[in-house]
């Protein structure tokens, strides 16, 4: 038993790895509210992109797909009291594919029973979540799926059913940014000198994306989408045309990073889209004159 299951105890489990294709998973929890959900996959958590999708009050906690039991991760043992897991007590399930579920803040009976099972069925009871990890509710399920080979998060709601009830998309406080570090606002912004411009939008917590796109006079100049969170320089970074960390997707608390255009001289059509998990879009157009 002790080649196939591993106990490692006094870790962070927040280890940068990665995803690959895709594949169908179930929820790990039973009856939640979709709109409960918090926070979703990719956005700004303390200053850090966050991995997780967070189930507050969830009780019942159960495997997303059948697999094998990879590790599990306790909290804190006696030896290393002073260090405690940044997921609590946990279970890694490996799948087909390279793919793993994590789930994290489990209460340490039903983490420990797990080191007794060698597969898991699809839907199987792995017990109950608490408050053992660095969350911000009691009782809430930490819940992530990654790849091993890939080395990078993937939004969880990717291989997840549909959702019934949606966010709502909301994009307003469109601001641009030159390379200076002096912004913009679109929407009473006349004429501005030629250049590039990172976009931003107000950074609203009950309305995340999933991806942005930003054209001028027809041409998309970055598509952002945010599925996967690779390691870069030891930091988790989102890929466009170029890759882009935490910073500079959130520099403050109000702005949300949506991608850069460049501005020629002449006339300047903007359009600027954005877009949840199910694919549904709004869109907002300025125009500019560039000097």
């Amino acid at each position: 038993m002790a080649n196939r299951i591993k106990l490692i105890t006094c870790v962070s489990a927040n280890v940068a790895l990665a995803l690959c294709g895709l594949s169908a998973f179930d929820w790990p929890v039973k009856n939640f509210n979709a709109n409960k959900i918090l926070p979703t996959f990719a956005q700004n958590r303390k200053q850090h992109f966050n991995t997780s999708l967070v189930f507050p009050e969830a009780q019942e906690v159960i495997a997303t797909d059948k697999g094998k039991i990879k590790l599990v991760i306790l909290e804190h043992q006696d030896e290393c009291n002073w260090f405690e897991s940044t997921l609590g007590n946990c279970v890694i399930i490996e799948h087909e594919g390279n793919l793993i579920s994590v789930y994290g803040n489990l209460e340490k009976r039903d983490a420990e029973d797990a080191l007794q099972k060698e597969r898991i069925f699809s839907g199987e009871n792995l017990g109950s979540a608490k408050n053992s990890a660095w969350n911000e509710s009691e009782g809430s399920l930490e819940f992530q799926i990654a790849d091993t080979k890939g080395k990078a998060f993937l939004n969880p709601l990717v291989f997840m059913p549909k959702i019934s009830s949606e966010s709502p998309l909301l994009i307003d406080e469109i601001t641009i940014e030159n390379k200076f570090g002096r912004s913009y606002e679109l929407a009473s912004l006349k004429s501005v000198q030629a250049g590039t411009y990172k976009v931003f939008k107000r950074r609203r917590e009950n309305s995340p994306l999933h991806s942005s796109s930003v054209y001028v006079n027809g041409t998309e100049h970055e598509r952002i989408n945010r599925d996967v969170l690779s390691q870069e320089n030891n930091l988790l970074t989102i890929s466009g045309q170029r890759t882009y960390n935490s910073v500079n997707f959130f520099p403050d608390e109000r702005r949300e990073f949506l991608g850069q255009i460049m501005l020629l001289h002449g006339n300047n059509s903007i359009a600027i889209i954005i877009r949840n998990v199910t694919e549904k879009e709004r869109t907002v157009l300025f125009t500019v004159q560039a000097y």
